[in-house]
């Protein structure tokens, strides 16, 4: 058994070896800029279509402005105003340190934010989670009849 793992991390090594010699190759002939820009482009994907799936389930919807337990998505930018790759962020407010978090609460899309550091970010979307609905307590159902008087009259005093 031990031989057979040693084995497939060996052929796990070499595999990575390979694909990053692969990658140098790619690098040098396209350019490393190019190849980074598809890598983010990808990755900028990847993060919409997880944000598209929880809206088309139900577990999402817009939001109107950031609050506590919203989903944040935008770009940030460089003092210089180079985007930061993969040019797409996406976090809960709860995630942000409690400073980072005041910065954003009540904030809308389309808006900025100046961070401590000097960056830009720009909301694009907020989002809320769904809060299913509690069901109400129904009360047990009355039998429908009227409390009767002494002398059988149903209503009266």
């Amino acid at each position: 058994m031990r031989n057979g793992l040693l084995d497939r991390v060996a052929r796990i090594e070499a595999q990575l070896s390979e694909m990053t010699k692969t990658f140098q190759a790619v690098a040098r002939v396209v350019g490393t800029e190019e190849v980074v820009a598809e890598l983010a482009t990808g990755a900028r994907g990847e993060m919409a279509e997880i944000v598209d799936r929880a809206v088309k389930e139900g577990k999402l919807e817009k939001g109107a402005v950031v609050g506590e337990v919203s989903l944040l998505v935008g770009h940030e930018q460089l003092k210089d105003g180079k985007v930061v790759h993969p040019g797409r962020f996406q976090v809960f407010v709860r995630e942000l340190s409690e400073d980072n978090r005041k910065l954003f609460l009540g904030k809308k899309a389309g808006e900025e934010v100046l961070l401590p550091n000097g960056n830009k970010v720009t909301l694009s979307e907020v989002y809320d989670p769904v809060v299913e609905a509690k069901p109400k307590k129904t009360r047990k159902p009355r039998s429908g009849k009227l409390p009767t008087t002494p002398g059988g009259v149903a209503g009266t005093n």
